[in-house]
């Protein structure tokens, strides 16, 4: 019995030695019992050490030494956890149990700095929850909810800290995946930061991008609206009235915007006739729709110039068979207006604040205009009251 207790101190004190000896063992127990530092050293040692630098498992050992030191706060340490441990997975046999065990490492790590991002996102830290998405990426190459995550903490970020080429590439990406939740917002964002950069999209990626947010979401107004507003910025207007049809035919919450932006680029255009019915559609849509109202009677009173023809006439043309009929085709126009006019001004003095209304003035002065074409000078009379009292 004393031949055996001493043997196996022999054996304990072989193994002490050997784990001295070798700086890799000595690494797994220091690691082990948390002697981060210890660990770190014993680790950088062995990658030289004739008894450890060709060992396989020295890339599972050190990568899990920096994953450890980055878990305490060692943020220089991530890269090069990652680096060991993809090194070592690379050197396993496919469908081995050091293959799998070394995945579930990869799999953990990659939760532990997942959990990292979200609880900074939670934190309203977007800066380091950016920064700890994108690292789960890193781990794990083509982790969409990463790079989902990423893309929602940026869009929580200031504009101005944000890397917008970064998200620009991390959101195409994205949108080029199967990704099963929403990001229209995604697209959106995209389109709105390549157009800071190039207002004219010069180069087309904008619309690229807005065209594949249209083909993988065809119901969205937003889209269409959004692809309508750029065109009537870049001066397309009939490209921007077909996305206005398109969008005016499928109805919605938006409808009277949308026969309102058609009326004011059909008069653009100088088509009269379809100009006309969209802001009577517009109108019938929302009634009280004041900005609608307002372009109606201008519509009318300023159509085909006769106005200022009129204007430009001297006596004897004014009297002439051709001023007199010029006179009527004014006033009848004038009487086309004034309903709308009229319901314009009374919807503004509803307003508590009317009187600050910009439009409200204007619309007075021509409202008395339209009386006094018109013929009614008691209603020509009370509107100049409201001017005199609003300019006193």
């Amino acid at each position: 019995m004393k031949k055996l207790i001493f043997s196996l101190v022999l054996v304990a004190v072989a193994f002490v030695g050997y784990a001295q000896k070798n700086p890799l063992k000595r690494a797994e127990k220091e690691l082990s019992s948390g002697q981060l530092d210890l660990a770190k050293a014993s680790i950088e040692e062995a990658m030289t050490h004739e008894k450890s630098k060709d060992e396989q498992s020295l890339w599972l050992v050190r990568g899990n030494v920096y994953r450890s030191l980055f878990k305490k706060g060692d943020e220089t340490a991530f890269d090069e956890a990652v680096k060991c441990l993809q090194k070592y997975t690379k050197l396993l046999k496919p469908n081995s149990f050091e293959k799998y065990a070394a995945d579930t490492t990869i799999d953990n790590f990659n939760r532990e700095v997942l959990n990292t991002g979200a609880a900074a996102y939670e934190a309203k830290d977007w800066q380091k929850a950016m920064k700890n998405f994108e690292r789960v990426e890193t781990i794990t190459p083509g982790d969409t909810t990463a790079m989902f995550y990423y893309l929602v903490a940026a869009s929580n970020e200031d504009p101005a800290k944000i890397d917008k080429d970064k998200f620009i590439a991390k959101g195409t990406e994205l949108v080029g995946t199967k990704f099963s939740q929403d990001v229209k917002w995604v697209y959106q964002l995209m389109i709105n930061y390549l157009l800071e950069k190039d207002a004219t999209d010069a180069n087309g990626k904008a619309m690229a991008i807005l065209d594949k947010g249209i083909a993988r979401y065809p119901l969205s107004q937003e889209f269409m609206a959004q692809k309508v507003d750029y065109y009537i910025k870049t001066g397309k207007q009939q490209e921007a009235i077909n996305g206005l049809e398109a969008l005016a035919a499928k109805g919605g919450a938006n409808a009277e915007l949308y026969y309102f932006n058609l009326g004011i680029l059909y008069e653009q255009l100088k088509n009269n006739d379809k100009a006309e019915t969209a802001y009577k559609k517009a109108v019938e849509v929302k009634p009280d729709y004041i900005d609608v109202l307002i372009n109606l009677s201008a519509f009318y009173i300023n159509k085909d110039d006769k106005v200022k023809a009129y204007n430009g006439m001297d006596m004897k043309a004014i009297n002439s068979a051709e001023g007199k009929k010029l006179k009527e085709e004014i006033v009848a126009l004038h009487n086309l207006a004034l309903p709308h006019l009229e319901k314009a001004v009374n919807l503004i003095e509803k307003q508590a604040d009317y009187k600050q209304n910009r439009d409200y003035g204007q619309l007075l002065n021509s409202l008395k205009n339209a009386y006094n074409l018109t013929g009614n000078k008691a209603k020509e009379q009370e509107v100049k009251a409201k001017l005199d009292d609003l300019y006193k």
